[in-house]
């Protein structure tokens, strides 16, 4: 008997339509003659299940269940493809591990902790593994362009703390963009992450040794630094 497999898709971020392409790709590729495929499109609390005919079936999120014809369906397994939240923040890995549907990432809290960016560096720290300077901003907060000068230097990257890579960065090479990519960062997110180095997955340890970090499933393991 064939397994039906959810491929969930969607998220509350500027990614929504990148994570859709994604979920599309996915199902191009799973064997259709060994698995059962739905993709699940998730915005807000609006969860529908894709059908064949193009039709939208609601979730029932107490189990993870729709109806088709008439009869029940339940998942075996989910294959999470959203960027950003819920699906790489731990959330939906939460969901999932209560409801005890096996999932394709990693777990609550390698997800919650590689999402915000500085969190997981001040977790780093502890054990040893060298950061480059950053500064943290909170929503309401402001920072100087002096202070970022004197702090960071240039150039250095702009990014929102939480979420991916594709939208609100900015790299700034001179003092007038400062403001302006902090308000482009603001507005993906309530964090602003700045940095002097954005070099995905890597280190540098010194001189003449890289050390590589590995990729945690939910957010990126950035070098990248914060604001």
């Amino acid at each position: 008997m064939k397994r039906t497999i959810a491929i969930v898709a969607g998220g509350d971020t500027s990614e929504f339509h990148v994570s859709l392409r994604s979920a599309q790709g996915i199902y191009s590729f799973i064997d259709k003659e060994k698995y059962t495929l739905y993709i699940v499109e998730m915005h807000g609390l609006d969860w529908h299940v894709q059908l064949p005919d193009g039709a939208k079936a609601p979730v029932d999120r107490n189990d993870f269940s729709f109806v088709l014809d008439g009869e029940k369906v339940t998942f075996d397994f989910a294959y999470i493809t959203i960027h950003g939240t819920p699906g790489e923040d731990g959330r939906l890995q939460g969901y999932f591990d209560m409801l005890h549907i096996p999932y394709s990432c990693c777990g609550v809290l390698a997800a919650s902790l590689t999402y915000d960016k500085f969190a997981c560096n001040q977790y780093l720290k502890g054990f040893g593994v060298r950061i480059a300077e950053s500064l943290l901003l909170r929503g309401g907060q402001s920072v100087t362009d002096e202070d970022v000068m004197e702090k960071i230097g240039l150039p250095c990257f702009i990014k929102p703390s939480l979420g991916g890579s594709s939208f609100g960065v900015t790299k700034v090479t001179a003092k007038e963009q400062i403001q302006p990519d902090i308000a482009k960062a603001f507005a993906e997110a309530q964090e602003g992450l700045y940095g002097r180095n954005r070099d995905y997955l890597r280190l540098l340890q010194n001189k003449r040794q890289v050390r590589s970090v590995p990729h945690y499933g939910g957010g990126e393991l950035q070098r990248v630094l914060r604001l």
